[in-house]
C-alpha cells in the first residue's frame, strides 16, 4: 500500500485507477449516508476522488489506515459542500444547552438495514447532523464550524432527528406486532 500511495503522489494513472477500484464503493457509501440521490452521490464521489488525487502529494500520508480516514474526510467535506447548497438548517430560537440524550432501543427483529433506511428517511438537515455526530463522532462545536451553524442548532437538529428515529422505530415495532 505504501508503494501505491507513493505512486499516487506522483500522479501515476495506474495508481489512481487502483485507488478508485479499492475505495469507490467505500466512499460511495460514505457519501450516500449524507445524500440520498444517486446522481448527487456520484458527483460528490467524483469530486472527492479529484480532490484526493490533486491533494495527496501535499500530505504526509503513507499508511492505508491514514489514507482511508483522510479519503473519508475529503468525501464527507465534499458531501457537506453539496448539502450547504441545498439545505437550510433551522435555527432554534432558544439555545439548547443540555439535551437529554435518550438512547434508541430496538427490538430483536430490527436489522441494521432497517435502521439505515430509517436514517435515510430523515430530513436532510436532521440526517446530516445525525451522521456527523452519531456515526462520524464529531462534536457539536465541530459540526457547527463545518456547517456554519450554531452549537444550539446542531444540538436541536440532533434531538429532533433522534425523536423522529424513535417514532420510526416505534412505528416499525407496531407494524411488526400487527403481522405476528
Amino acid at each position: 500500500m505504501k508503494k501505491l500511495i507513493r505512486d499516487l503522489k506522483k500522479k501515476r494513472s495506474k495508481a489512481q485507477f487502483k485507488i478508485f477500484e479499492l475505495y469507490s464503493d467505500f466512499l460511495f457509501k460514505v457519501a450516500y449516508r449524507y445524500l440520498k440521490e444517486t446522481h448527487l452521490v456520484e458527483e460528490v464521489v467524483s469530486q472527492a476522488f479529484f480532490n484526493i488525487f490533486e491533494k495527496i502529494a501535499q500530505t504526509d500520508i503513507e499508511e492505508e489506515g491514514a489514507f482511508k480516514a483522510w479519503a473519508r474526510r475529503v468525501t464527507i467535506n465534499q458531501a457537506l459542500m453539496e448539502i450547504r447548497k441545498h439545505v437550510r438548517f433551522q435555527e432554534d430560537i432558544s439555545l439548547i444547552e443540555h439535551i437529554e440524550e435518550s438512547p434508541i432501543r430496538t427490538d430483536q427483529h430490527l436489522h441494521e438495514q432497517d435502521i439505515v433506511k430509517m436514517v435515510l428517511r430523515l430530513p436532510d438537515g436532521y440526517r446530516t447532523i445525525f451522521n456527523l455526530y452519531v456515526i462520524e463522532g464529531y462534536t457539536h462545536k465541530e459540526i457547527g464550524e463545518m456547517l456554519c451553524i450554531s452549537i444550539g442548532t446542531s444540538k436541536s437538529q440532533l434531538s429532533k432527528a433522534r425523536k423522529l428515529l424513535k417514532n420510526y422505530i416505534q412505528q416499525n415495532e407496531e407494524d411488526y406486532a400487527a403481522i405476528r
